[in-house]
This record gives C-alpha cells, structure tokens and sequence, in this order.
C-alpha cells in the first residue's frame, strides 16, 4: 500500500508588538492597526512598546 503524505498547510503569522496600556498597566501583543486595550478598551500607543 502507498503512503499516503499529509501536506501541512503552512499559515503566516502576523508580528506582534508588546505594549503596556497607560490605563490598566497590562502588556499585551498586539497587531498592527490594534489601537484599543483588549482588557479595558482604552487607546494604546506605540510609543508604550516595550
């Protein structure tokens, strides 16, 4: 019998940045173009990247 190969569907991850909310001090990664907290909902800022 042959043997039969699964292909393993590669997928592209998107870089993530850590930074720290200015309101509820959580570090988080977030995408580019994410500019609101997950937890509080509050505006995030490049600048805060650590």
């Amino acid at each position: 019998m042959e043997k039969k190969k699964e292909e393993k569907e590669i997928k592209k991850v998107e870089p993530r940045i850590n930074i720290r909310c200015r309101n509820c001090f959580i570090v988080d990664g977030y995408k580019k173009g994410e500019d609101r907290c997950r937890h509080c909902g509050a505006k995030i800022y490049l600048i805060d990247s650590e």
